[in-house]
């Protein structure tokens, strides 16, 4: 089973990958951004409309991944908040070092805010120097279910070869991210074989 998530940052987006078949959705503000957290009372208006699963981005400003305490005050009180929100069934976050490492103690911070709604590890992870090392720190941070990849490549089809690898070590799901389209799904599936398979217009 192929289980395709649409990243979207407005309402009618999102209604037309739902209709179109998208099995769940990303959630966020401003895509030309590459996304940044929603507003509240825009996401409430969302849940009104869409049956599908909904995760939610969480980050607090466009930019690097690197985050003070302030900053990530400000984002586990979004996350707080959002949880209260029937319908959210995800958090979408990733942080990093100044050394092109994961902040695993910020990704935990954020793991235990969501207070058992999974949270998923975006691109962040891409821009780290040693994609394994950084897998085996995720896999001891309850809470991380997921982990969107392009497996350190421009695209998923150029980073097939780490994305493989990378599931290979992780105890979750890699959800396989970068140019995917339903052009070009079908082949990366037949390559990969993954459950999981995100983009902007996967299912345009």
């Amino acid at each position: 089973m192929i289980i395709k998530e649409a990243c979207v940052d407005n309402i009618s987006d999102a209604l037309v990958a739902q209709k179109n078949g998208a099995d769940q959705l990303e959630w966020c503000y401003c895509l030309s951004e590459d996304g940044l957290t929603p507003d509240v009372n825009l996401t409430t208006e969302l849940l009104k409309n869409i049956f599908i699963p909904v995760k939610v981005m969480i980050r607090c400003r466009p930019g690097n991944f690197i985050y003070n305490d302030e900053e990530m005050e400000i984002m586990k009180n979004e996350v707080k908040l959002f949880s209260k929100l029937k319908g959210i069934n995800g958090f979408v976050f990733g942080a990093c070092t100044n050394d092109n490492k994961l902040n695993i103690n910020q990704i935990r911070e954020i793991t235990e805010a969501s207070k058992g709604i999974p949270v998923t590890v975006h691109k962040a992870i891409d821009m780290c120097s040693d994609l394994i090392g950084e897998i085996k720190k995720l896999n001891g941070v309850p809470g991380v279910s997921f982990i969107l990849s392009s497996g350190g490549k421009p695209t998923a089809w150029e980073g097939r070869i780490e994305l493989k690898e990378m599931q290979m070590v992780f105890s979750g799901h890699i959800i396989a991210a970068g140019k995917i389209n339903n052009k070009n799904l079908d082949t990366l599936h037949d390559y990969l074989s993954f459950t999981y398979y995100h983009g902007k217009k996967i299912s345009d």
